[in-house]
C-alpha cells in the first residue's frame, strides 16, 4: 500500500507541471505583446520617414514623389492602428495568462505545503512507532530480568 505522502507527492508533481505550462503560456503572451510593440515602433518610423520624404519632395517640387510618400505614410499609419488593436487583444490575453499562472502557482505552493505536512505527520508517526517498539523491547527485557532474578 502506498503512503498518503507518496500519492500527494505525485499530485504535487502534476501541479508543478501545470504551473510550468502556465508559466510558458504567460511568457509567450508577453513575447507576443513585445512583438506587437516592435512592429508598431517600426511602422511609426516608416510613417515618419515617409513624411520626411514627402516634405523633401514638396520642397523640390516633385509632386509624384510627394503623392507616393503621402500614400506610404497613410499606409504606415493604418498598419499602426491595426497593430495597436492587435496589441490590445494580446495585452488582454497576457493578463488572463498572468492570472492563470498566479492561480496555478498558488495551488502548487499549497500542494507543497500539504505534502510537507503529510511528510511531517508520517515522520512523527514513524518516530512514535520506533519509540513504542524500543519501549516494548525495554519492558520485555526488564520483565524477563525480573522473572529470571526471582528464580535465582
Amino acid at each position: 500500500m502506498k503512503s498518503r505522502t507518496s500519492v500527494l507527492k505525485r499530485i504535487n508533481i502534476l501541479y508543478g507541471l501545470v504551473e510550468e505550462i502556465h508559466s510558458g503560456v504567460f511568457r509567450q503572451t508577453v513575447a507576443l505583446v513585445n512583438e506587437a510593440d516592435q512592429a508598431i515602433t517600426l511602422q511609426a518610423g516608416q510613417a515618419h520617414a515617409a513624411g520626411a520624404l514627402g516634405r523633401a519632395s514638396l520642397r523640390e517640387g516633385d509632386h509624384q514623389e510627394w503623392v507616393f510618400s503621402k500614400a506610404q505614410r497613410e499606409l504606415s499609419e493604418a498598419r499602426q492602428q491595426q497593430l495597436k488593436t492587435v496589441r490590445e487583444a494580446r495585452v488582454v490575453n497576457t493578463e488572463k495568462a498572468r492570472d492563470e499562472y498566479r492561480a496555478s502557482r498558488i495551488k502548487s505552493e499549497q500542494m507543497k505545503t500539504i505534502v510537507e505536512q503529510s511528510q511531517q505527520a508520517e515522520d512523527l508517526i514513524a518516530g512514535r512507532r520506533t519509540q513504542a517498539a524500543a519501549d516494548d523491547r525495554f519492558l520485555s527485557r526488564l520483565r524477563w530480568k525480573q522473572l529470571h532474578s526471582d528464580d535465582l
